[in-house]
């Protein structure tokens, strides 16, 4: 008689507590040199309507320099071609003379679903050589 109150809670828990994800990307840079390591665009792609950018925020970042910048875009391709969207744009700076492996760590936050309600939050880490 409980395990369907039971498994209305296991439900219940799933679909509305916090999406929780993790990401790793292995990256080449130049030393010396500013390179973007993550670009992202919020739009819905079925109405082309801008959608609510999550907000980043720097976690770990290595020895060298990290830059969020928030920036506008023109679409070039798909069915949204020609249309400006709002991102982000993650560019990364070794130290001067630096050359070895590096690691940035980036958090991701903001809405699960294009109405804007529910909650994500995305751990992105750049393991990053430097040559």
């Amino acid at each position: 008689m409980r395990l369907p109150f039971i498994l209305a809670t296991i439900l219940s828990f799933l679909l509305y507590s916090p999406q929780v994800l993790a990401q790793t990307s292995n990256i080449t840079v130049k030393a010396g040199a500013t390179t973007v390591i993550y670009g992202r665009y919020s739009f819905d792609a079925n109405t082309c309507g801008a959608m609510i950018a999550p907000k980043a925020k720097v976690r770990s970042a290595g020895s060298g320099k990290v830059t969020i910048k928030r920036q506008r875009t023109r679409l070039k391709s798909g069915r949204c071609a020609g249309r400006t969207v709002l991102g982000t744009a993650i560019t990364y700076r070794p130290k001067a003379g630096f050359r070895g492996k590096d690691k940035v760590v980036i958090g991701f936050s903001g809405p699960r679903y294009t109405d804007g309600s529910g909650y994500s939050y995305h751990k992105q880490t750049f393991n990053i050589t430097v040559r």
